[in-house]
């Protein structure tokens, strides 16, 4: 039974798939390859149905098909020819495609399938770089453009977030922790987009750190229970949305406060630039662009 609606523009599948609107109008006028619903304003509507179908004939049309050729193969001809690329496919763009598929329709089968195939042939290390940060690239560009959501956004987002979990839960469980550090992994008040610390909490992980994850959302004055705890911690941080009304330097001044100066703080900051602020008022912070910027140095 259908569940999902129709409604998809034809710019959404523009924007999805790369393939110009004027040469869906004219695949559909010449070859009939889809059969959009109407809106009262005449504009075309597409369903699930159709966008998995453009998605197939994009990768056929890619690797060297003509139209004229996909649009005479029948239903089963055309799943296994679609098969046959898809299998020759690097696991990089294979993995693109069906995750991008699989948010549009909410499928979370369809997201849980192929990583679980990438994973039998590369680690979640290649799978998060090479894979999950250029979806989320994507994403990003669709949403700029309308076509991605946000329910899309928190969707895929929420997928991955289950993921890297899930990796750190199954290390805990192999890995004994042997570095003479500890680090401590927090998100300043109100921030509480905690992907990409996660992910570094997966990589000291991997490399038999020690860490203890805070999370979202960390009150800088109760960060001193740690150092009242523990000696030599090291303190990462991630900021990735300039929050507004925040004064950056008051809340450096007051993590300050909170931690023992002999301890180290590191921020990864993509977006806000901190540099200025504690390069020149704050020697025990480190701030970075990335976090792979950040573990070069761990």
């Amino acid at each position: 039974m259908k569940i999902l609606k129709s409604n998809f523009s034809i710019k959404d599948f523009e924007n999805i798939s790369g393939i110009k609107a004027h040469t869906i109008r004219i695949w559909e006028k010449r070859y009939g390859i889809f059969s959009p619903d109407r809106l009262e304003s005449n504009y075309r509507t597409y369903g699930d149905d159709d966008l998995k179908k453009l998605l197939n004939i994009n990768l056929l049309y890619n690797n060297g098909y003509k139209i004229s050729k996909i649009a005479k193969l029948s239903k089963e001809d055309f799943s296994l020819e679609v098969k046959k690329n898809i299998d020759a496919m690097d696991f990089k763009s294979k993995g693109l495609e069906h995750f991008k598929l699989s948010m549009f329709t909410f499928d979370h089968y369809l997201f849980n399938q192929t990583y679980y195939e990438l994973m039998e042939v590369s680690s979640f290390v290649d799978v998060f770089h090479n894979v999950f940060l250029p979806l989320l690239e994507i994403v990003g560009l669709l949403w700029q453009q309308g076509t991605a959501k946000i329910v899309h956004e928190h969707f895929i987002s929420n997928l991955i977030r289950q993921k890297v979990c899930l990796n750190i839960d199954n290390l805990k469980a192999v890995k004994e922790t042997k570095g003479t550090s500890i680090y401590a992994l927090f998100l300043p008040t109100n921030e509480i987009h905690e992907l990409g610390l996660l992910y570094i909490n997966y990589e000291l992980l991997l490399r038999e750190e020690k860490t203890i994850y805070l999370g979202q959302s960390v009150p800088s004055e109760d960060l001193g229970a740690l150092t009242d705890v523990y000696d030599n911690v090291h303190y990462i941080s991630y900021f990735t949305i300039n929050i507004e009304d925040m004064d950056y330097e008051d809340y450096l001044m007051k993590l300050g406060r909170a931690l023992d100066p002999g301890n180290k703080l590191s921020i990864v900051s993509p977006y806000i630039e901190l540099k200025e602020i504690t390069e020149e008022k704050f020697s025990n912070v480190k701030v970075f662009k990335s976090y792979s910027e950040l573990l070069t140095t761990i």
